[in-house]
């Protein structure tokens, strides 16, 4: 749901579009998942100790049928996660390169579909070598604790931008700074809940960010 941040640029009335779409999708997420996570532990005591837990709780009370079913609603579920990620991860390093703290090749845009092709053509090659490098686990704990600094450091920036920013025509969540200061506490917790051997490889990354930025 937070992808559709990403592109705002591209978007037709973002003031007024964005914050319905970030919100209509969150509260769908949150109550779809929260409905999978009822019934899979509800049906499936051990779900823990499953490989394939939504799909094993499908079996137990709809049948082969409906394993099978629940399996192909994974892969469509997963090709449009793969699509967002796409999607954002070659803007990232586009809006860097716009903004000069990033190499200018980039920002470099197809003529003729005017999307950043070398920043997706290095985003898809990062994306496979650690893909198929890892473990199926390693990738997304990885994933979990970027995301979470993402989560952390876009809280931290709300206080400041709200603190600094004279403009009042943009939306403006109510109780925005107790959401905010929640969110990085929240934030703090999971990493220091996190497996100490990704933690170290993702503050390696966040290292090597830092480095580009300051040559940029």
């Amino acid at each position: 749901f937070e992808a559709v941040l990403v592109n705002t640029g591209e978007s037709k009335g973002p003031r007024k579009n964005i914050p319905f779409a970030l919100i209509t999708s969150l509260s769908f997420v949150a109550v779809f998942y929260g409905m999978i996570q009822f019934v899979s532990i509800g049906t499936l005591p051990e779900l823990v100790s499953s490989d394939k837990p939504i799909t094993d709780a499908a079996q137990l009370f709809m049948g082969s049928t409906g394993a099978a079913l629940i399996t192909f609603g994974a892969v469509i579920s997963i090709g449009g996660t793969l699509n967002a990620v796409m999607l954002v991860g070659s803007r990232v390093p586009y809006a860097l390169s716009e903004e000069k703290q990033f190499p200018r090749v980039f920002s470099v845009l197809n003529p003729k579909n005017r999307t950043p092709v070398y920043s997706l053509f290095m985003f898809t090659a990062v994306t496979l070598v650690a893909s198929l490098t890892g473990s199926f686990i390693y990738a997304v704990s990885i994933s979990v604790i970027s995301k979470i600094f993402i989560f952390l450091l876009v809280c931290a920036a709300m206080i400041k931008l709200r603190r600094k920013s004279e403009e009042t025509d943009y939306f403006k969540l109510r109780f925005g700074y107790f959401f905010a200061i929640a969110g990085i506490l929240a934030s703090v917790g999971l990493l220091l809940s996190s497996a100490l051997t990704e933690f170290v490889d993702v503050m390696i990354t966040v290292l090597i960010g830092l480095v580009l930025f300051g040559i940029y």
